[in-house]
Order: structure tokens, then C-alpha cells, then sequence
């Protein structure tokens, strides 16, 4: 153990898991739901307990796909009403607006739907890191990223609204620190952006410096 972390940061590894439902097939590309679990490598030395860093809830949504009601589920309701009435056309093509923001690439969004760091890991400054690595993984499969939450999204998991929508302020300002930009309700991202690499380098001069010192 390494002062106030329980293992080296450095040492964290993201595992994916894909999960559909029941009614989708192989035949169309619907929206997929794409679990990440942030956790200590097993041969790292750290206490069992801790060795959970937190969780990533991703959706890649198809652009070029016609989407139904049924999709909302798996990408959520707000995001659904922005890819299909807000920012994206019944042809898959993004708003001439959005368009010049997002370079171009695969007609695929991934939305992100949640995130968040096990209690211990909270405010020790991994949190930017895992989500810059997580979206950049499909930066060659999909082209933007997206996020729209709101309090009424998360009051399963904070029934008090002030808490509610006290986490959405926070995740709104990792969103921006990313590189996430408003667009119209809700926060996007060109997923080739150099802020996601830059957000991932920084967190990692961050803990290279920390350790250092404390040697």
C-alpha cells in the first residue's frame, strides 16, 4: 500500500462486457449495452475490499440504424430524443451544425450513461483517466461522444433531488474537463478529440509525480 491509495493507481485495468437483450439479433445493429468495471490487477498487492475502483455504463448507438421506442432502454430516453429529433438525422447524418464540430468517422455514438468510482477512490483523482481510457477505446468504431443526464435519471440511485442533481453538476464539470462540449441539453465529444489523450496523460503525469515525491 502507497500512502492514502490502497494499490498504485497505475496498476487499475478496465474489463468490457457487452450485454444486449433477449429481443435483439445479429441481423441490425441496435443499441448495445457495454458494461466497464475498473478494478486493481489480481496480482497487485490491495486489500480486498478496496480493490473495486468503479463502474462505466456505456451505450453504442448506430446512427444509421431506424431507432424505436424499444432502443430507449438500452441508450436512455434523453439521449434517444437527442439522436433522433435533436442531433441526428433520419439518414444518419449529424446536424450541419454538430457536423462541423465532430470529425469524421463511423456513424456509431457512444452514449455514456453512468459512472462512478467505489467510495474509497472518490476524490483521488482516477476518475478522468478511466473515462478518457473507456471512451477511446472505440475512437476507430464510432464517431462521437455523448452524454445526457439529468436528476430524474439517476433518483433510483439518489432519491434526494439536491443529491441528484448534485451529482449531475459533478459529472457535468468532468464532462468539460474531458473536453465534452454543451450542445443544445445535452454534452458531446469528437471521440478522436486530443483532450480525451491529453485527459489520459495528465492523470498519469499526475500520479508519476505523486509517487516520486512520496519515494
Amino acid at each position: 500500500m502507497i500512502a492514502s491509495y490502497p494499490a498504485n493507481p497505475m496498476s487499475i485495468e478496465l474489463t468490457f462486457g457487452h450485454r444486449r437483450f433477449w429481443w435483439q439479433d445479429n441481423d441490425n445493429p441496435p443499441p448495445h449495452h457495454v458494461d466497464v468495471s475498473a478494478d486493481v490487477w489480481e496480482y497487485i498487492e490491495c486489500p480486498p475490499e478496496l480493490r473495486h475502483v468503479g463502474d462505466l455504463t456505456l451505450a453504442i448507438a448506430d446512427l444509421e440504424y431506424p431507432s424505436s421506442e424499444l432502443d430507449s432502454v438500452s441508450v436512455g430516453e434523453h439521449a434517444m430524443m437527442f439522436l433522433t429529433q435533436r442531433g441526428v438525422s433520419p439518414d444518419g447524418t449529424l446536424h450541419p451544425d454538430l457536423d462541423d464540430l465532430i470529425s469524421p468517422g463511423p456513424p456509431r455514438a457512444i452514449v455514456l450513461r453512468w459512472v462512478e468510482l467505489s467510495s474509497y477512490w472518490r476524490g483521488r483523482g482516477v476518475g478522468p483517466g478511466l473515462v478518457a481510457a473507456a471512451l477511446t477505446t472505440f475512437k476507430k468504431s464510432a464517431r462521437l461522444g455523448l452524454c445526457h443526464l439529468t436528476a430524474a435519471d439517476i433518483e433510483e440511485y439518489y432519491p434526494d433531488r439536491s443529491d441528484a442533481e448534485e451529482m449531475v453538476e459533478h459529472l457535468a464539470t468532468l464532462l468539460k474537463s474531458l473536453g465534452f462540449i454543451p450542445w443544445g441539453d445535452a454534452y458531446v465529444i469528437d471521440l478522436r478529440n486530443d483532450s480525451l489523450t491529453q485527459a489520459r496523460r495528465r492523470t498519469i503525469e499526475r500520479f508519476e509525480r505523486y509517487f516520486s515525491d512520496f519515494n
